[in-house]
């Protein structure tokens, strides 16, 4: 999920109308938009990732598929001990390789969502854009292809339940989900020495690192809008007390 302008020079297939009244001041998003407001009579239009339906259908996909995989490796090793056909041991490898990457992901997003919970400090270096990454990312044309990616859990990008702090911190646990991901799926090539088939482990493993390189792209180019978004959304906020003295009593 990221932010975007209305006067249409970036967009993404969210919509969500906002007014004044409906929206607490604190939670007014549109600072971040470059639109027009006024105080008294304000119509934002937010474009907002609110693909919940996307994300359980996603999910549901993902354990699914990890199941399957599981049993069928299972279900091959056993007919390879039983009749020891090279056969078998093929399948029982290529369906261990798939079954890994997918229990690998949920193990490793599950972890960090343990230990960190979506509380990342944005501040962090590790963090930062680098200046030859943006012109990285324009020659990658990051910004056209970013939206057609799937999202695991979409809910902790919408921004009609999170504030842009928020978000902005999970998009950089995410980050690190996909970081960690990227180096354990080439873990299955150390298994080339005692099974063979390397075409197996080399790639998938090489396919499914450069999809975890492809998610870490997009999410270290949509932060910087997310967090000026959510220093614009503060200062907003800060200025709405400051002209209210009711709030600031």
């Amino acid at each position: 999920s990221s932010i975007f302008n209305e006067a249409g020079r970036e967009k993404i297939p969210f919509e969500a109308v906002y007014h004044y009244a409906d929206v607490p001041k604190a939670r007014i998003f549109t600072a971040g938009l470059n639109l027009p407001y006024w105080y008294g009579k304000l119509t934002a239009v937010i474009r907002v990732d609110a693909g919940t339906k996307e994300g359980a259908g996603m999910k549901k996909a993902v354990f699914a598929l990890s199941a399957l995989t599981s049993v069928l490796t299972l279900g091959f090793f056993a007919a390879y001990r039983a009749a020891g056909s090279p056969v078998f041991l093929t399948l029982c490898i290529s369906f261990g390789t798939v079954a890994y990457h997918f229990l690998m992901r949920l193990s490793v997003g599950a972890l960090f969502n343990a230990i960190m919970k979506n509380r990342a400090d944005c501040g962090r270096r590790w963090f930062g854009l680098r200046e030859w990454e943006k012109k990285l990312y324009d020659m990658l044309r990051v910004k056209r292809w970013k939206n057609a990616l799937p999202t695991f859990a979409p809910e902790l990008f919408d921004l009609t339940r999170r504030s842009p702090a928020e978000v902005a911190q999970a998009t950089c646990q995410a980050e690190l989900v996909h970081e960690t991901c990227a180096v354990l799926s080439l873990a299955p090539m150390l298994l080339i020495i005692p099974f063979g088939e390397p075409a197996v482990f080399v790639i998938t493993s090489l396919v499914c690192m450069l999809a975890e390189l492809a998610f870490i792209a997009v999410q270290r180019y949509n932060r910087p809008r997310i967090l000026r978004l959510a220093e614009r959304t503060l200062r907003h906020a800060r200025d709405n007390r400051a002209d209210d003295p009711a709030q600031s009593m």
